[in-house]
This record gives structure tokens, sequence and C-alpha cells, in this order.
């Protein structure tokens, strides 16, 4: 027999019986009687910081990984003093863009240059 179907309606055919539903063994739901509600979690994160004391420790790690990256690769480069271009500092974008967020004049002021050099030994700084 054929099917008969159209472009806005779905195909006919002959009348099928519907399938016999299928017999399953009874679904285990366990009692989530010790789980933590939502506000409790929430203060637990604040509280004890779990989630973010490890992303925070991840970041910390790999900051140090993309400064050292940075630094090998700005081994011996000296800045170009007669550039009409002015080569401040060599810092991973990452911690750049940070720093711009919280200070927007944080390269202009020679003073935090100074205790970005002290603080980071590895980082290029050009003063």
């Amino acid at each position: 027999m054929l099917l008969t179907a159209s472009k806005y309606s779905p195909a006919r055919g002959p009348h099928r019986p519907p399938a016999p539903p299928v017999q399953t063994p009874g679904l285990l739901v366990p009692k989530f009687k010790s789980m933590v509600s939502w506000p409790e979690w929430l203060w637990r994160e604040w509280r004890a910081g779990g989630l973010l004391r490890t992303y925070l420790e991840r970041e910390r790690h790999e900051g140090r990984r993309r400064v050292r990256a940075v630094a090998r690769a700005m081994h011996g480069v000296r800045r170009n003093l007669k550039s009409d271009l002015n080569l401040r500092a060599a810092v991973p974008l990452r911690e750049y863009l940070r720093w711009r967020a919280t200070d927007p004049d944080f390269f202009a002021d020679n003073a935090n240059l100074r205790s970005l050099k002290r603080d980071n030994p590895d980082l290029p700084v050009f003063v």
C-alpha cells in the first residue's frame, strides 16, 4: 500500500495497531534527604570556598606558567630607544586585561611598573 503525505501533513499509511508498552522493572529512585539545599550550598561556598578556591589555585598556577612563557620569549630582548613606540612591559594578555580593568592607566604610571617589576622579577619590565 502506498503512503500519502503532503508538505503540510504527516505521512498516512495503512492503520497499524500501536506497539505494546515495554515492561520495565521498577525504577530505583534514591532518596535525597542528605542532599544540601541551594542556600546552604551557597553559604558553604562563600564560607569555605570549595569551587572558588580550586579555581583561584588553578589560575595562580596558570598565571605563573604564562608569566614564565612570556619571560622565555622575551629573554635577551632590549627595547629600541630610537623607536617612536615606547615598550613599557611584556605581560601575558590575561594579566594585562585584568590590570587594565582595575586601573586603565596602570601601565602609564612608572610607580606601578616598578612595583610590577619588584613583585614579578621574571617579567621584562622596562622603566
